[in-house]
């Protein structure tokens, strides 16, 4: 019996854990933290442009939740991290593609209030990708919604407000035109 306990003692530290899923060939993590926060992996999908993969993006929250509005309303640490597996989507592909995709999904009175915010944030995406380019868009209680490339911070804006349009592209009610194929497995939904 001390013999097996200390066989998988051995494999437990040697062999690495298991990423929680894999898409298009990027290794999502089962847990992300941020700020000594740990949140789990909630649910992942493809973003997908004309049968091209854009980026896979994978939605970390303190707990899982299945409700796109529960998330929304919720005022506490997430992490939308978006893995790019295409290159060359230029600053001004990923600008024009948030202005589209927040004209989409906020009220036209919500994107007046915010609009200093809205354009603070669309101006942090000022990197062209690379095939691995990693950003997250963090969302601390205390300290707003933050841009990161590759861990960099690049902009912190607004509020809860601002959390609610940003994250609204893909979880709002309907999500935006070419984000609607990854709502449900954001949500955790096959």
């Amino acid at each position: 019996m001390r013999t097996v306990l200390a066989v998988i003692a051995v494999l437990l530290i040697v062999v690495p854990p298991a990423p929680a899923m894999e898409i298009s060939g990027i290794e999502l993590a089962p847990t992300f933290t941020v700020d000594d926060t740990q949140l789990v992996l909630n649910g992942a999908g493809l973003r997908e442009k004309l049968w091209v993969d854009v980026y896979v993006g994978a939605l970390y929250l303190p707990e899982k939740m299945d409700s796109g509005e529960k998330i929304l309303a919720a005022d506490e640490p997430m992490v939308m991290r978006m893995h790019f597996v295409r290159a060359g989507v230029s600053p001004e592909q990923l600008q024009d593609s948030w202005r589209e995709s927040l004209g989409q999904t906020v009220d036209p009175q919500k994107m007046k209030d915010l609009e200093d915010n809205i354009q603070a944030f669309i101006r942090a995406f000022d990197t062209e990708t690379e095939k691995g380019t990693v950003y997250d868009i963090v969302y601390l209680p205390e300290q707003g919604l933050s841009v990161r490339v590759n861990g960099e911070q690049k902009a912190v804006v607004g509020g809860l407000e601002m959390k609610k349009a940003v994250f609204g592209v893909w979880l709002g009610d309907p999500p935006a035109k070419g984000l609607r194929k990854m709502k449900d497995p954001l949500l955790g939904e096959k």
